[in-house]
């Protein structure tokens, strides 16, 4: 992928651990991404994705008491890609999202913007079939 590519994409980023925010907002800029929002609740998520399409997101598995599953369920109803950053590993995501991309707590940089390259790279032959 062209950091054109990554520049042209933003990213919705559902994580509720103030310091791994700032990181990956940090760190995504720094790669080329644009920032869609940072949200820290299921509430903020789900607004933000009302109001516009993000081009990727990043989803913490557990916000404090909440299940993102829902955002993740409005995500996938939208097409848009999405990867999940969890302090547990993928067996605990809900049946319906085991297919989906989780990377463990903690976590290495280079891991995640490979994942979310992956994704990008993915999201044409999503459209197309």
């Amino acid at each position: 992928m062209t950091s054109a590519a990554a520049g042209a994409a933003a990213v919705l980023v559902v994580e509720d651990e103030k310091l791994i925010a700032q990181y990956l907002d940090d760190e995504l800029r720094l790669a080329g991404f644009r920032s869609f929002a940072t949200v820290d609740t299921v509430e903020a998520a789900l607004d933000a994705l009302a109001r516009a399409r993000p081009d990727l997101a990043i989803l913490d598995r557990k916000l404090c008491n909440q299940d993102t599953g829902q955002v993740a369920d409005a995500l996938k109803a939208q097409g848009v890609p999405f990867l999940f950053i969890s302090g547990v590993g993928p067996e605990a995501l809900p049946p319906r999202h085991r297919n989906a991309r989780c990377i463990t707590k903690p976590f290495e940089w280079q891991t995640v913007l490979g994942a979310l390259h992956e994704l990008l790279d993915e999201e044409p032959r999503r459209a197309t079939t």
